[in-house]
């Protein structure tokens, strides 16, 4: 029953409760005041994605934090509309929860055959005015960053245990 006394009848039900999406721990990335970095483009929300669209402009130097499936992803689509795009990846090698260690290694060759620069083994550390630090002390000059929520923490249902 809706909240408005409607009935709907169903054979099956899914309950969806989703999870609240969590940013990587950047320095910079979220300032003071809680907005973003003004070259950082979360995706959380479909009006975050149509932002992202937006600032899709050819020529411009992309990075993405996060070689996961959202990650590679975004940053293929990001690459075909002409941008500079660069992965930055944590994990040894990409789709380390999906691959094994050759798997992403074939990965990461054809992303770059393709024109997409692959960084691995190397944590996003800090967002500058000039683009994004790597724990490695390379700095990736950046017109702006994507980054895919890392995970997600259950939302809590009111009432209900957390």
């Amino acid at each position: 029953m809706l909240v408005d006394g409607t009935r709907i009848a169903f054979d099956k039900l899914v309950l969806a409760t989703g999870s609240i999406p969590t940013l990587p721990p950047i320095r910079g990335l979220v300032r003071f005041d809680g907005s973003l970095h003004p070259k950082v483009h979360a995706f959380r929300s479909i009006a975050d994605c149509r932002g992202l669209d937006k600032a899709a402009v050819p020529d411009a130097r992309a990075v993405v934090v996060g070689g996961g499936l959202l990650g590679l992803r975004v940053a293929r689509a990001l690459s075909i509309r002409g941008l500079h795009t660069e992965i930055v990846e944590g994990a040894e090698h990409l789709l380390a929860s999906q691959l094994g260690e050759p798997g992403g290694r074939v990965l990461a060759r054809d992303l770059r055959r393709l024109g997409t620069a692959v960084y691995t083994g190397a944590r996003a550390i800090r967002m500058t005015d000039e683009g994004v630090r790597l724990d490695t002390g390379y700095e990736l000059s950046a017109d702006w960053s994507c980054s895919p929520p890392v995970g997600g923490r259950r939302r809590r249902s009111p009432g209900g245990p957390s």
